[in-house]
């Protein structure tokens, strides 16, 4: 399979973002048992490569994660912890979303 299909989120010279058909990536926070948070990310195109960024994000922040499929959203990024600002930062930066494409839901 080639990977040539899929948008490398960490060119500099991107010329579209990584946002998918509505137009919006929502970063949410969700409880799990106590005081445990996980942090998903939907909304992301079918061009991304899921696994780079999840890779990307679990070395970034030294933290679990996963990706997940799920019928209303597509394809999720879900990271252990409320990492819901560095997120926000990391799709800015890497030019993946700017900063109207992207809303932050809170808990």
């Amino acid at each position: 399979m080639s990977r040539s299909s899929k948008l490398d989120p960490f060119a500099s010279d991107l010329e579209e973002t990584a946002v998918g058909p509505d137009g919006l990536v929502h970063i949410r926070v969700q409880n799990r048992k106590g005081k445990k948070k996980v942090t998903t990310i939907t909304g992301l195109g079918d061009i991304v490569d899921f696994k780079a960024v999840l890779h990307r994000l679990i070395k970034l922040y030294k933290c679990g994660g996963a990706i997940v499929k799920d019928d209303e959203f597509g394809k999720v990024i879900r990271i252990h912890g409320d990492f819901r600002d560095q997120i926000r930062t990391f799709l800015i930066e890497n030019k993946m979303a700017t900063d109207t494409q992207i809303k932050t839901h809170l808990s």
